[in-house]
């Protein structure tokens, strides 16, 4: 597993996974300064590609196999705010308002989606890959039938950040401390409110989500029930961006990785029986930057020697 995380500070860093005889640790494999602003979101493509988006307007693209730079996309004239892929497409959303999408193959612009009268906070796209949906500064969610690339319905929301969970059946939109779920089919909302403004989310089962905030707050939700499930104590300052990666044990134990406005990036273990869940810590690492999102290349399972090719 290789982690790559963005920073404040216009730095992109990468580190390998490695199993050694004093426990799992964290090795750096690169560091990228391409970017001339606050990185704000990253995404690998299948074809192991890293995406950047910044303050400066431009998503720059590495090969993670090679470690070289493969060019710039800078078809957006504001700050790019979300990077999500699909099989051979990855859309990428800016605050001057338009939503791009993208062949990675070529690296082509197919189309720009202009209906946001302003800024473009986030965008979410259906497991099917042929809805998204995306919220924004004009306080709506809209959502985009991606095979003509037409606004199908919107609806008010002042929502931040968006998510599907894996089915497709539900989507969250999320408020400062205010998780909203919406059913696809019925469009019924369930409402969840926490005591602490939510920096980041990431869905762990049909209707459980974990929940990374201020304060170091990393808990998992039951969002039908309102119930946590669990609190982690991870000893970060804001947990500011999560993923998951499910490679070494499989959907009931999945490792989490949460990075830190702090700086720190801690694996946790999850495991789950019948509808508790617990947690241990896997490895952490200090990188002495101020993190901003994360997202990981997925090499197989963790080896007992680091993996230094470039394959």
């Amino acid at each position: 597993m290789e982690i790559i995380v963005g920073t404040y500070e216009e730095l992109l860093l990468a580190y390998n996974l490695v199993d050694s005889d004093k426990g799992f640790t964290l090795q750096q494999s690169f560091t990228n300064h391409n970017h001339t602003g606050c990185i704000k979101c990253l995404n690998v493509s299948k074809n192991d590609i890293l995406v950047s988006g910044s303050t400066d307007e431009t998503i720059q693209l590495i090969n993670l196999k090679s470690r070289k730079e493969t060019g710039s996309l800078m078809e957006h004239s504001g700050t790019v705010t979300s990077l999500n892929s699909f099989d051979d497409y990855l859309i990428s959303s800016s605050e001057d308002g338009s939503i791009c999408i993208w062949d990675v193959k070529s690296w082509q612009c197919l189309k720009t989606l202009k209906k946001h009268k302003s800024a473009v906070f986030d965008v979410a796209i259906h497991p099917s890959g042929k809805l998204a949906i995306s919220c924004g500064k004009d306080n709506t969610l809209r959502t985009w039938d991606l095979t003509n690339g037409k606004c199908a319905f919107v609806i008010n929301t002042t929502a931040a950040s968006l998510k599907w969970n894996e089915t497709g059946k539900h989507y969250i939109a999320i408020t400062g401390n205010k998780i909203d779920t919406y059913e696809m089919e019925t469009g019924k909302k369930t409402t969840t409110e926490l005591s602490y403004p939510i920096c980041s989310s990431l869905f762990i089962s049909e209707t459980e989500l974990l929940v990374g905030g201020e304060g170091g707050h990393l808990e998992i939700i039951d969002l039908i029930s309102g119930e946590k499930r669990l609190s982690i104590d991870s000893q970060m300052k804001r947990v500011k961006c999560l993923t998951c990666s499910l490679v070494q044990e499989g959907p009931n134990n999945p490792w989490i990785i949460a990075g830190s406005s702090d700086g720190m990036i801690k694996i946790f273990r999850l495991d789950k029986e019948g509808s508790t869940w617990s947690s241990s810590l896997v490895a952490k690492h200090d990188t002495k930057f101020r993190l901003t999102c994360i997202a990981i290349r997925e090499t197989g399972p963790v080896s007992c020697e680091s993996d230094d090719s470039t394959e």
